[in-house]
């Protein structure tokens, strides 16, 4: 393989992954989200606190920055690639001439 086949090769590779990078960004929210379901129960357990209340919206406020965070990850990871596939088609089609 040439150093000009191995991006269009990588990113051709990839295009079926982009499925399972979705499933994975969803089951770990639906893992974040029940780890602060767990926490505001065992906070709950003894009666609701002004500092219970804070210490759950904190943790939901994190996990939402961590989803952001998850589909930004995910859109830059697709745009490489698609970049990567495009540029593997130019050098590519530059070759056969």
């Amino acid at each position: 393989m040439t150093r000009f086949e191995m991006p269009a090769a990588l990113a051709g590779a990839e295009r079926g992954k982009e499925r399972t990078m979705s499933e994975l960004r969803d089951l770990k929210q639906k893992a974040r989200d029940a780890k602060t379901d767990a926490k505001e129960a065992w906070r709950n357990a003894d009666g609701e606190s002004l500092g219970d209340k804070v210490a759950t919206t904190t943790d939901r406020a994190k996990d939402a920055v961590d989803n952001a965070a998850d589909e930004i990850h995910e859109d830059a990871d697709r745009a490489s690639r698609d970049v990567a596939y495009e540029q593997g088609r130019v050098d590519e089609m530059s070759r056969s001439r």
